[in-house]
């Protein structure tokens, strides 16, 4: 750019036309202080230049774009030697650079965060093993803070049997230094936990030795799970269950003691790497089991087991799917329980009852048995302590369960059951339950009867689950739901989402009602919709369609609708495909806005524009007809003049007198038709004069008569003037405009 010590832009280039989004003729006559922010704008940056050394300065500022933004740019500038000559600058985007300047700063202030916050302790050691830095996470694990760590040498932090292994690594410079070992922290010091170390020498450019980079994983609560499992595995080893271990597969991994003798192995070796499936009677039947432990994740029943020498025993069976702590299933575990002897069966099915208690209290159901002979109901399971009944107290009748059912939901529970009963139909039904404390919960309640020989209803089991939090939830979505659409229609926006494998669509109610059709009358299939299109965008809008579903790029379009009564409307629609892994469209979500009123106003604006344009032209027609009124009549009087002049010359013949009468009259009739244009620019130009004058109205009449006799004869029609008694003969009016009035008047009568 090309600047004088105004600030006033002389010439600029394309590149900052480029930049500034200013075209070079918008540039020029620019005062730079409009195009540089920076304190003091235009005046300091001439300052800047002028003392820059030798009329030269480079500095950064903030360039403001015609479209309001901003960039930041290098200004480098230098003036001339004379006084008056121009300045001139060069101007470059230093975006890029100040962003990679910022990303720079956030990575440092990034990986700083990230030394102090991670959980891994990190040390920095010379080649003493003295350390030089320590993080907040390796002095949290030594109970201190990372200050008194440093200037220590890092053989005081570990017990007596870590030092050698440490000291051993700190004499090692090649890969031999990187490889993981654990150690044991020092009695009093972090509690004596353990820590998996590694190691990294670290050398200069040069290949210099500078010390070690440590990093220590605290391992403590993985050497006692370790420990534990040890003991477990130990107690497992010894109890007296039969237990067994397999692959997920069904290949025996372990087997305890207890199962050995259930199974009459004498060794674990004799079981080992062989089937589970082999131990059951109906190799099927342990296939299927299997199947399910996989899918299902536990399994509870009985089978009919086959020891090594082909006899036959009934055990109870628990199996469980084990998972790792990220839920990959690693292995499967079962217990084999001998129930042979009746009282083994009957601890077995204590056991079971209270497991399965022990869950229905864990999801919020209680289970109930309903007695139809005493009419009493039994509960276990989940207890809600405001409720009234709770399981294992003492039975109560379904009369007082009734009467603590709301009244609303009393009706339609009782029809259920009674449908259930006697028809056979599902009974499932949610209702409200009252509370001690005089509140409602909701229950969703779940049961089938059990038949007598006779096909009578004897009993009846099931399971009540409390559904108090999913119905809020409910509630709570139904009040978003009602929101949302309240806000759609307050902005008259509608939103849709179709599943375009499935073909199926949702549309909200501010759809109909921008379309001014019911929920009903528009199919799912995009056809339906483009038949609301107005028949002259249909082809943009499908075309529109097509390219989003073959991209999956978003879409924005504002085309016309028609609605059922045929009133047409302007819409804005807005839209975007999800498209599959195989770049097929398979959804498709987007929203309608009614913007009629804003395009209407767009029309209305250009019309008032186009009618200011055009009267402004008229005007300036009948503005300059007017004006020019003298120039028109001088050379048409002049005309009229010399006509009058050559019909008083004495030597002309007749036939000269008759070319020039017929001259006169021409110019007489092309002078009445300019004094007629004239009046009317006249009147349009806001010019109109009034000349008054005497006139003898008496006889301005009687011409008139004479002029419009012989129409009037013509036509059939007679023409009389009649005079009112009190009618002036002499009045001072403009002859020539009464006069043309009096004809247009009689004229349009004739």
């Amino acid at each position: 750019v090309i600047f004088s010590r105004d600030r006033r832009v002389l010439e600029a280039n394309h590149a900052l036309e480029v930049l500034t989004g200013y075209t070079r003729d918008e540039l020029r006559g620019k005062d730079l202080a409009g195009l540089l922010a920076m304190p003091g704008g235009g005046e300091v940056l001439v300052a800047e230049i002028l003392a820059g050394g030798e009329g030269r300065g480079t500095f950064e500022a903030r360039l403001k774009r015609h479209d309001g933004s901003e960039r930041d740019v290098e200004v480098s500038a230098s003036a001339g030697t004379g006084e008056n000559e121009p300045l001139i600058a060069f101007v470059r985007d230093i975006g890029e650079r100040k962003r990679a300047e910022g990303a720079l700063k956030a990575s440092e202030a990034r990986h700083r965060r990230i030394v102090e916050t991670t959980l891994t302790g990190l040390l920095e050691v010379d080649g003493g093993g003295v350390v030089t830095f320590a993080n907040r996470t390796v002095a949290e694990m030594l109970g201190t803070v990372p200050e008194k760590l440093v200037g220590r040498s890092i053989l005081e932090f570990v017990d007596d049997k870590s030092r050698p292994v440490v000291r051993l690594r700190l004499g090692h410079r090649g890969p031999e230094a990187r490889s993981p070992f654990e150690v044991r922290f020092a009695h009093g010091l972090g509690g004596g936990g353990w820590a998996l170390v590694h190691g990294a020498p670290v050398f200069d450019d040069g290949g210099a030795f500078h010390g070690f980079l440590v990093s220590l994983i605290d391992i403590t609560d993985r050497r006692r799970q370790e420990e534990e499992l040890r003991v477990k595995e130990a107690a497992i080893a010894a109890s007296s269950a039969a237990i067994v271990i397999t692959d997920l597969g069904g290949t025996i991994t372990f087997a305890n003691d207890a199962f050995l003798g259930l199974w009459g192995c004498t060794s674990e070796e004799e079981l080992l790497g062989t089937s589970v499936f082999d131990c059951w009677r109906e190799r099927r039947r342990a296939e299927e089991v299997t199947a399910a432990i996989l899918n299902e994740g536990r399994w509870v029943g009985e089978m009919v087991a086959r020891r090594r020498d082909g006899t036959t025993f009934e055990a109870n069976v628990l199996a469980n799917r084990v998972a790792d702590e990220s839920g990959r299933p690693i292995c499967l575990l079962a217990s084999f329980v001998d129930v042979t002897g009746p009282k083994t069966v009957a601890r077995a099915l204590r056991r079971e009852k209270e497991r399965l208690e022990t869950a229905s209290r864990a999801g919020k159901v209680a289970m109930w048995d309903w007695d139809f002979v005493t009419g009493e109901v039994e509960w276990s399971g989940y207890e809600d302590p405001g409720l009234a009944v709770k399981p294992g107290s003492k039975p109560v009748s379904r009369e007082e369960l009734n009467r603590r059912i709301h009244p609303d939901d009393l009706g339609p529970m009782l029809r259920a059951l009674q449908d259930h009963l006697e028809k056979g139909q599902p009974y499932d039904q949610e209702f409200r339950v009252l509370r001690e404390d005089g509140a409602y919960v909701w229950c969703r309640d779940v049961g089938a009867a059990t038949m007598d020989e006779n096909g009578r209803p004897c009993r009846m089991s099931g399971a009540a689950t409390d559904v108090t939090d999913l119905k809020a939830a409910e509630a709570a979505l139904v009040a978003a739901k009602e929101r949302l659409e309240e806000a759609q229609a307050i902005a008259g926006l509608g939103s849709w989402e179709r599943d375009l494998v499935a073909g199926t669509q949702t549309r909200s109610a501010e759809v109909f009602r921008i379309l001014e059709a019911d929920a009903g009358a528009i199919g799912d299939a995009p056809a339906d919709f483009f038949a609301h299109v107005h028949p002259e965008d249909r082809s943009r809008v499908a075309d529109a369609w097509a390219e989003s579903m073959a991209s999956g790029l978003s879409r924005e379009l504002e085309h016309r609708i028609v609605t059922p009564a045929g009133r047409v409307k302007w819409v804005r629609a807005r839209w975007k495909a999800e498209l599959d892994a195989e770049g097929r469209p398979v959804r498709a979500a987007g929203t309608i806005q009614d913007v009629t009123e804003h395009m209407l106003a767009r029309e209305a604006q250009s019309l008032a524009r186009a009618k200011e344009a055009a009267e402004a032209a008229n005007r300036a027609k009948s503005a300059f007809l007017a004006s020019m009124s003298h120039e028109i009549r001088t050379p048409m009087n002049a005309i009229l003049g010399f006509c009058q002049l050559l019909l008083g010359d004495a030597s002309l013949t007749l036939r000269q007198r008759e070319q020039l009468g017929a001259i006169h009259r021409s110019g007489e009739h092309l002078l009445g038709l300019i004094d007629d244009v004239l009046e009317m620019s006249k009147i349009e130009a806001g010019r109109v004069a009034v000349s008054p004058s005497d006139v003898d109205l008496h006889g301005l009449v009687w011409d008139l008569e004479s002029m419009f006799r012989l129409r009037a004869r013509e036509k059939g029609l007679s023409l009389e003037v009649e005079h009112a008694g009190d009618l002036p003969r002499h009045v001072v009016t403009d002859e020539k405009k009464l006069r043309q009035i009096l004809i247009n008047l009689t004229g349009n009568a004739v």
